[in-house]
């Protein structure tokens, strides 16, 4: 192989991220786009017409194969400005520039401080029946929280995760049953099941079987088939990170969101813009249901 070998040919084409300007770099190598130029920012493929020049021919999908070869930057979205995430930020607007990265080709309709690097999908067949199986489950396990909650006398629940692990009493209305319950050491303010006793390793039994929200590994397990975990570091390279999926119902269809680009099984992609656009429309939906009700 010779050195003429390595020079682009007059009929390849290039397909790149494109923000204006006359200059436009791809396959390592740096051209200059010679004549129209693209009606608007955004992924374009150019002819390449001579050694150094190019011409633009059509405007494309991205190119995400060209995108992964580069390295991924996750934080926070400011506007057009990206904060990383970690990064130790001073409240003060006229650093914000030095502290953060311009980011191009936003996709329309993004939350003000969404995190970067959120992937949304519509929930296949067997995912959408697993989060409904799940969710039946959680909403059972939450009604027998709140009804341990009313029968004991209860003020409130403790929770840690998704478990619930203690109660709080009104001032005066504490528990005298000692064998039942007692007083947490470290909060003070929590009552837990007695251990000691057999009331109060029944009761213990029964808040297992509560649930106050969803269990984020529990419903990871539900829709990848297995215990996969989606880890990553945690803010400032502090230790390990488990990224559960989010899911959210819209006009009668699941969404899964995930914070690393690990796809649900069988689910289908979802552009951000496109997620925000429904969410919205779903949102104002609701408003005006309620407000017709209230009429």
């Amino acid at each position: 192989m010779s050195w003429q070998d390595l020079l682009a040919k007059p009929d390849d084409s290039v397909t790149v991220p494109w923000t204006g300007g006359r200059v436009v770099r791809g396959l390592g190598r740096t051209f200059k786009l010679k004549g129209r130029q693209p009606p608007e920012h955004g992924w374009h493929e150019f002819n390449i017409t001579a050694g150094r020049t190019v011409s633009w021919k059509t405007d494309t999908e991205a190119d995400w194969d060209l995108a992964d070869r580069f390295p991924t930057v996750v934080g926070y979205l400011v506007g057009n400005r990206l904060i990383p995430d970690g990064a130790h930020v001073v409240p003060d607007p006229a650093q914000i520039t030095g502290q953060s990265v311009e980011v191009h080709l936003i996709e329309p309709g993004l939350e003000r401080f969404p995190m970067s690097d959120t992937y949304y999908y519509t929930a296949s067949p067997e995912a959408a029946e697993a989060i409904e199986s799940y969710s039946n489950e959680v909403r059972e396990a939450r009604e027998q929280a709140y009804e341990l909650k009313t029968r004991l006398g209860a003020k409130s629940i403790y929770t840690r995760g998704s478990r619930v692990v203690g109660f709080e009493f009104e001032p005066g209305s504490e528990p005298t049953d000692d064998k039942l319950l007692r007083r947490d050491r470290e909060t003070r303010t929590m009552w837990v099941p007695s251990a000691r006793y057999k009331a109060g390793k029944d009761l213990r039994d029964e808040l297992a079987e509560c649930k106050a929200g969803p269990d984020g590994m529990e419903l990871t397990h539900r829709l990848y088939g297995s215990a996969f975990a989606l880890m990553g570091l945690a803010p400032g390279g502090r230790g390990m990170r488990t990224a559960s999926p989010g899911v959210e119902k819209l006009d009668g269809e699941w969404i899964i969101s995930v914070d690393r680009d690990k796809a649900p099984l069988n689910s289908t992609p979802l552009k951000k813009s496109e997620f925000w656009a429904r969410k919205e429309a779903h949102e104002a939906k609701e408003k005006g249901s309620v407000s017709e009700a209230h009429t």
